[in-house]
């Protein structure tokens, strides 16, 4: 399957919108975005991000879809039928990366920066 996940690349709706994959864009409001940040630890989103995601194109949910009625947006995205046991057991799994122990990948984020450049 063909996807990304990644909240900062809002910022950059043209890249997302000519990237080929299908895309659910997330929406949950900016208060309860930056309440969520703050009690992290994490500084609060700046205005920048009003507005951010209504320039992507795809299918727009309210956040809690993904917790509450997932089958649509599954089914949307992978194109297959809804998978009730599997999502059941995906549902538990919490993933954090190891930041300390994360690896940077060069060339990867060049490439990635040389795709952003060409975007016209």
């Amino acid at each position: 399957m063909l996807g990304i996940s990644c909240t900062a690349i809002a910022l950059l709706p043209e890249y997302v919108n000519k990237h080929p994959a299908r895309k659910v864009i997330l929406h949950r409001n900016l208060d309860e975005v930056n309440q969520s940040l703050i009690a992290i630890g994490s500084p609060a989103l700046t205005k920048i991000w009003e507005g951010a995601l209504e320039q992507i194109i795809g299918r727009h949910c309210d956040w809690r879809e993904i917790f509450d009625s997932p089958k649509d947006i599954y089914e949307y995205l992978l194109g297959l039928p809804f998978d009730e046991e599997r999502h059941a057991e995906l549902s538990k799994i919490e993933m954090q990366p190891d930041f300390d122990g994360l690896t940077i990948n060069r060339t990867a984020v060049s490439g990635l920066f040389n795709q952003l450049r060409g975007i016209s």
